[in-house]
C-alpha cells in the first residue's frame, strides 16, 4: 500500500457484515454515513440491466435496465464474455473489485471474492469460491514457498489471493450467463418488496427517491402507471412489469 493512500480496515471485516465499506467517509472533509447493504448501490441490484422497450417508461425504471447479452449456458464464449458486456457492466465489475480491495494491492482473498460477487448479485457457494481460488489464485507473499521438485505447490484457500484480471473474467462470465427472468425478479423486488404482485404509485415514488431520481414528477409517475395499468386497478401488475422488462 502506498503512503499516499488512506488507511483501510483489515481484510474480511465486511465479509460477514451487512454493511458495505464507505470509502467516501475516509476522504478528508467527507462525512457520508455508512450504508446498509440493502440501501447501497450494490444492495439495490440489478442496476442498469435491461432497457425498457417502451419509450414512455420513466427514468426511474430506465435506471434499472440496459441491454445485456441473453443468458448462455455454454462456456465456449468465456474468453470473450468481458468484451461482450456493456461499458456500464464492466464499470460495475471494476467498482465491486475496488470496493473490497481494502489494501489496494489489486488482489482479493477468499472472503473478499465471495462478498464482491455477492455485491454484483451472485450468491456463489463456498465450494465454488474455493475452486476459483485454487485454479486461478496466487499465494499470498508470506506463504509463497520455493520449488520443491514435487510439482505444483498446494496451498490452503486462506493462503491464496485472486488478481483483478481473473476476477473480471469470472464476474463477466456470470453476468453473461445470467437468466434474464431472474434479473426481472430482482428489479421487481425493488418496487414490490412485500411480493404483493403489483406496483403502485407510492412504490415508484419511493424507489425514485432512493435512487436519487429527483427529476421525476408525480404527473410522470401517474402517467406511467396509467399507461401500463391494463386491468384498471390503479397499479402495474406483475405480469405487465415482466412484459415491460422482457419486451
Amino acid at each position: 500500500m502506498s503512503q499516499g493512500n488512506p488507511a483501510f480496515p483489515a481484510r474480511n471485516v465486511y465479509a460477514s457484515s451487512s454493511k458495505l465499506p464507505d470509502r467516501t467517509a475516509q476522504r478528508p472533509g467527507a462525512t457520508a454515513p455508512s450504508q446498509q447493504y440493502t440501501q447501497s448501490t450494490f444492495g439495490r441490484r440489478p442496476d442498469h440491466i435491461y432497457q425498457y422497450a417502451q419509450p414512455t417508461a420513466p427514468p426511474v425504471l430506465q435506471q434499472q435496465a440496459h441491454a445485456m447479452p441473453a443468458g448462455r449456458q455454454s462456456t465456449e464464449k468465456e474468453p470473450n464474455a468481458l468484451s461482450e458486456l456493456s461499458e456500464e457492466q464492466r464499470d460495475e465489475i471494476n467498482e465491486s473489485f475496488s470496493l473490497f480491495d481494502l489494501d489496494r494491492d489489486r488482489h482479493l482473498d477468499y472472503h473478499e471474492v465471495r462478498v464482491a460477487l455477492r455485491s454484483l448479485g451472485f450468491t456463489v457457494p463456498k465450494a465454488e469460491i474455493a475452486q476459483i481460488m485454487h485454479r486461478q489464485g496466487v499465494p499470498k507473499p508470506k506463504f509463497k514457498r520455493g520449488p520443491t521438485g514435487r510439482g505444483q505447490q498446494s496451498y490452503h484457500v486462506s493462503q491464496l489471493l485472486l488478481a483483478q484480471v481473473p476476477f473480471q473474467r469470472i464476474a463477466a462470465q456470470k453476468i453473461f450467463e445470467r437468466d434474464p427472468t431472474e434479473e426481472v425478479e430482482r428489479a421487481l423486488l425493488l418496487f414490490d418488496p412485500e411480493q404483493r404482485g403489483y406496483v403502485e404509485i407510492d412504490d415508484i415514488r419511493r424507489v425514485a427517491r432512493e435512487l436519487g431520481e429527483t427529476g421525476l414528477t408525480d404527473d410522470e409517475i401517474h402517467a406511467m402507471v396509467e399507461e401500463f395499468d391494463y386491468d384498471g386497478t390503479g397499479s402495474v401488475a406483475k405480469e405487465a412489469f415482466y412484459a415491460i422488462c422482457l419486451q
